[in-house]
C-alpha cells in the first residue's frame, strides 16, 4: 500500500483549519440586540440594547433596624441582609413576604467598622467590611463564617475567620469624602476566589479585584474594568444562569442594573451587558437573584423613602427599540433645538422640577440635568435618547 505524500497531508490540516477558522464570525449572538449577528459564533462583547426600563415592585417593608439596609444574600431559599457603619455587627435572617427579622446573627471578633454587602458559597457567608466612604481606610476586610454555625437559634453569635486586603494600586491615602476611586459595596464569589467590585465616585466605572476565598492577607488582583454609568452597591452571582447582576444609582438618584451575561470564566465584562433603568426607588445597595426572571433589590431608609424590599421581574421590562418606538413616545410639544447640536440644546416645553437625560447606545445615562438646556460639549458624537421623567421624549444628534 502507497503511503500519502507529506505534502498532501499539510495540505489537508491546512484546508480543514482554515475551514475552521472561517467558520468562526465574531459578533452580537443575542437576537434580543440591536445589533444581533445570526452568523456570530464567537461573541465580542459588541451587543448593543435598547433602552430599557421597569418599575420595580415592593414587597415589603423592613424593620428599623435594617434602616441602612445594605447587603442582600439568598442561601437555601433563605434571605439575610445587614446594616452598614454605625450598626452592630450582626446581620439578619428576614421574611421575604412580611420583612419581618427571624434570626440575628452577630460576631463576636468582627466589627461593623463598614460592613457593605453580603456574599455566599454553599459553605460560608462572607460579610464585606471594606465600604470607604473616604478612600483612606488601610485595614478592609472579608469575614467569613460557617452557614453550620447559623442553625435556626433566633439570636446567634460566632466567631468568624478574617480575610484582609488592600489595593496594590491605590497609592494616594489622603481622604476623599465620596471623590476617590476605592470604595467598595459589592462582591459575589465563584470558585475559590471573592471578586470586588469597586464603587468609583470620579468617572463611574466599576474595578474588579479578585482574593482568596481563604483566611490570610492579600493584595487583591486587578482584572478588568468597566463604564457602569454610575455608583456600584451590590452584586449577585448565579452559576446555573452563569449571570452576574450588579446594582447602583446614579448621583441624581436614579437606581439602575446591569445584566451581565454570557461571559466565560471570571471575563465579566466580555460577553452581554445590558442596563436596566429602575427610576426613584431610594438609595438602592442590595441585590439578590431569586430565579431567571427576578432579582430582589434592598433601599435604604431616608426622608419619606422607607427601606423595604422590591422585585424586579425581566418579563416586565420596558423596550423601545428603535426610532419607530420612539416616535409614538415623542411629546408633541417637546421640541428639541437645534437638533443635530454641536455644543447645548433645549427643550422648550420641559416643565421646571422635571429632571432631563441623555442616554448612550449601550443605555447609560450620560447627562442628567433640571435645566430645560442642556450642554452636549463633554460628550462623543452619535446619537442620544433624550428622557424626561424617565420618559422617552425624543432622540438628539450630537455632532461636534
Amino acid at each position: 500500500m502507497k503511503s500519502i505524500p507529506c505534502c498532501f497531508v499539510l495540505f489537508l490540516l491546512l484546508l480543514i483549519s482554515g475551514q475552521q477558522m472561517q467558520a468562526q464570525i465574531s459578533g452580537c449572538p443575542d437576537s434580543k440586540a440591536l445589533n444581533y449577528n445570526a452568523a456570530a459564533t464567537i461573541n465580542d462583547g459588541s451587543c448593543l440594547y435598547p433602552y430599557t426600563s421597569v418599575t420595580p415592585v415592593q414587597r415589603c417593608l423592613l424593620p428599623n433596624l435594617l434602616l441602612e439596609t445594605s447587603g442582600l444574600v439568598m442561601h437555601q431559599g433563605k434571605l439575610f441582609s445587614n446594616a452598614d457603619s454605625g450598626n452592630p455587627n450582626t446581620f439578619y435572617r428576614i421574611d421575604t413576604l412580611t420583612g419581618a427579622i427571624l434570626q440575628k446573627i452577630s460576631t463576636t471578633n468582627g466589627s461593623n467598622n463598614d460592613w457593605e454587602e453580603l456574599s455566599g458559597d454553599s459553605t460560608f457567608v462572607y460579610i464585606g467590611d471594606f465600604g470607604n466612604n473616604n478612600g483612606d481606610r488601610t485595614n478592609l476586610k472579608i469575614y467569613k463564617m460557617n452557614w453550620n454555625q447559623i442553625g435556626t437559634a433566633n439570636t446567634i453569635t460566632n466567631t468568624v475567620q478574617t480575610i484582609g486586603f488592600y489595593y496594590p494600586d491605590q497609592t494616594d491615602f489622603t481622604p476623599h469624602s465620596n471623590a476617590n476611586r476605592f470604595d467598595c459595596e459589592a462582591m459575589i464569589c465563584r470558585g475559590d476566589s471573592i471578586y470586588l467590585f469597586s464603587k468609583d465616585w470620579i468617572n463611574y466605572r466599576t474595578r474588579v479585584y479578585a482574593v482568596s476565598k481563604q483566611a490570610g492577607n492579600y493584595a487583591a488582583t486587578y482584572l478588568d474594568s468597566f463604564d457602569v454609568g454610575g455608583l456600584i452597591t451590590g452584586a449577585s452571582y448565579d452559576s446555573l444562569q452563569n449571570k452576574l447582576v450588579l446594582i447602583g444609582y446614579t448621583k441624581a438618584g436614579l437606581s439602575f442594573l446591569w445584566e451581565l451575561t454570557d461571559f466565560k470564566g471570571v471575563q465579566f465584562f466580555k460577553g452581554n451587558k445590558r442596563r436596566i433603568e429602575l427610576g426613584f426607588v431610594g438609595q438602592t445597595e442590595g441585590v439578590a437573584i431569586l430565579d431567571s426572571h427576578r432579582v430582589v433589590i434592598s433601599n435604604e431608609g431616608k426622608s419619606v423613602i422607607h427601606q423595604k424590599l422590591s422585585i424586579v421581574d425581566d418579563r416586565n421590562w420596558q423596550v423601545v427599540n428603535g426610532l419607530r418606538a420612539v416616535k409614538k413616545k415623542i411629546w408633541k410639544a417637546g421640541s428639541i433645538f437645534p437638533n443635530p447640536c454641536r455644543v447645548s440644546f433645549r427643550c422648550m416645553a420641559k416643565p421646571p422640577q422635571a429632571l432631563m437625560q441623555l442616554v448612550d447606545a449601550m443605555g447609560r445615562v450620560c447627562i442628567s440635568s433640571y435645566s430645560d438646556e442642556v450642554n452636549v460639549a463633554a460628550i462623543p458624537n452619535g446619537t442620544y435618547l433624550v428622557l424626561i421623567d424617565g420618559a422617552l421624549i425624543d432622540k438628539v444628534l450630537v455632532a461636534h
